[in-house]
């Protein structure tokens, strides 16, 4: 299905705009139809720009009309914040269009087309920036936080770590652990010991979250299953810093009872033995809870990071496959990448991911022209080697010399650039093959009776073959396969299809096939892998 079938819910989606996490990815495809001429998304993304629906994304929409109509979208643009700023102050947030159109047309031009306006707005934008430009250019920098961190002083640490200030944040905590000198480093460890108190103890215990313990103490273990959760959090993120053999037991412990959250997965990144990628797959389960189900795909990204010897085949595709997020998906990727080790189907995936590092990380890294076999319905294997393959019946001076029951006893062969099908529904040319010139094939029905489908979608024009999809002519089902998957069984579903590629793993519980059927995908085929 090429990307017109999804304009009515793209544009639904636009109109509603009521999540910010898809509001960036979707002014992208507004933009796409935008170019090709459909001024509905065109005047959607002027409204966006012009409504600001997100308090925290004011700047959502404007880099994608800048794309679009250049120098008029900025005009506009900046004429809306000039004509804010009659009422308030210059924000960092306004940086983002000034940073945009200087990308695009160069600071110069932005200065002139701004200087050249007689537009109130627009030169009360101009000396916003200017002005902002300025008070940054005489701010006295402040101390860095390296400096400031360093300037605390082990009592003071331990008094915040007591303390309810809300403005103690972890994050406080993690940073003096990073810098501070083996001693006062041993006077936190003697209060964590001491305390009763579970906020102090969540807190120390945060000092060594960058740092390992000086000498590993099994009392870290037991934190590990407090009685309060924070603690037991911050607990497990001391612990993933070390490495010892009574934290590599408690964690092969854990995985009895399956895995839902990063916290278990965290400590195998410092304890990490040939054999761990099977276990962890083995008690691998896929929370319904975003937050967690990204802390523990971040951890299996960080965790095949850290061990290159790690087998990352399969945990890495489970990470790409089962998240929203651009980043993790572009890690899992670089992890397959980097290892060689990048299945050919989900490398046809990515050239439709919504990150634009994921695309071009495929894009640079294609390499010769692959091989491809088509799976016929007897279970030959036929290689595709020319330009162009025209599939059908035999043609009419073969065919009337034989008998009905001769034509339906033949075996479906492949003649040069013919491949010829024993099936009666099958039009004498049916359809074509024809191979790009990055080497990739795709179908097109050539005006056949019964019609051509791929993966049971009826195509109307040129439709571009992924690896592993179905083609259906006449009754023929026939299976579009590389030199890497040519065993696969093409006859059964795409999910017996996915679950085979991704190595049997644990993709084929039904469970776990539910979460992995919600994964983010912007493929502009509707029959893709992940939908």
């Amino acid at each position: 299905m090429p990307l017109s079938g999804f304009r009515t819910p793209i544009l639904d989606a636009l109109q509603a705009f009521s999540d910010e996490r898809n509001a960036h990815q979707l002014c992208q495809l507004a933009r796409h139809f935008a170019e090709t001429g459909d001024e509905t998304f065109r005047k959607r993304l002027y409204e966006i720009v012009e409504q600001k629906p997100f308090k925290d994304l004011p700047w959502v929409g404007e880099e994608e009309l800048l794309a679009l109509d250049g120098e008029t979208a900025f005009v506009f643009a900046a004429r809306l914040l000039g004509q804010e700023l009659l009422t308030r102050e210059w924000e960092c947030n306004d940086d983002h269009l000034i940073e945009f159109a200087i990308e695009r047309f160069g600071e110069d031009h932005v200065n002139q087309v701004l200087s050249d306006s007689s537009d109130e707005a627009l030169g009360r934008f101009q000396r916003g920036w200017l002005e902002e430009l300025k008070r940054r250019a005489e701010r006295i920098p402040a101390p860095s936080r390296r400096e400031t961190v360093r300037a605390t002083t082990v009592g003071e640490i331990i008094s915040a770590a007591h303390s309810d200030n809300a403005r103690h944040r972890i994050s406080r905590f993690r940073a003096w652990g990073m810098y501070a000198d083996e001693a006062d480093v041993e006077t936190v460890l003697q209060h964590l010991w001491a305390t009763e108190s579970s906020h102090a103890l969540a807190n120390l215990l945060s000092v060594f979250g960058n740092r390992a313990l000086p000498e590993f103490d099994a009392r870290l273990i037991e934190f590990c299953q407090h009685e309060n959760a924070e603690v037991r959090r911050r607990a497990f993120g001391a612990m993933a810093k070390n490495t010892h053999p009574l934290i590599r037991s408690f964690a092969l412990k854990q995985l009895e009872s399956g895995v839902s959250n990063g916290a278990v997965i965290s400590l195998f990144a410092s304890n990490f033995e040939p054999g761990d990628e099977q276990r962890i797959l083995e008690a691998l389960e896929l929370s319904p809870d975003e937050g967690d189900r990204h802390s523990l795909l971040m951890d299996i990204n960080r965790l095949l990071e850290r061990n290159p010897e790690a087998d990352c085949s399969q945990l890495a595709v489970i990470v790409y496959a089962s998240t929203p997020c651009e980043n993790c998906r572009f890690f899992a990727l670089r992890l397959l990448h980097s290892r060689e080790v990048v299945p050919e189907w989900l490398r046809e995936e990515c050239c439709y991911d919504s990150g634009k590092d994921c695309r071009q990380l495929v894009s640079s890294s294609a390499t010769t022209t692959k091989t491809y076999l088509l799976a016929l319905p007897n279970g030959q294997r036929v290689l595709l080697n020319g330009d162009r393959v025209l599939i059908g019946r035999l043609p009419y001076d073969q065919e009337k010399q034989q008998t009905l029951g001769d034509l339906l006893g033949q075996e479906p062969r492949c003649e040069g650039e013919w491949i010829y099908l024993s099936d009666l529904c099958v039009s004498r040319k049916h359809a074509m093959l024809t191979r790009s010139d990055d080497g990739r094939y795709a179908i097109e029905d050539t005006q056949s009776r019964s019609g051509t489908f791929v993966n049971d979608l009826a195509i109307r024009e040129r439709t571009l073959l992924k690896v592993g999809d179905t083609i259906r002519i006449g009754q023929s089902t026939i299976g579009f396969f590389d030199e890497t998957t040519q065993g696969l069984n093409h006859q059964g579903t795409s999910w017996v299809g996915l679950a085979a590629r991704l190595g049997e793993i644990y993709l084929s519980k039904a469970k776990q096939l539910d979460q992995l059927s919600r994964a983010a995908c912007t493929c502009p085929t509707a029959d893709c892998q992940f939908h």
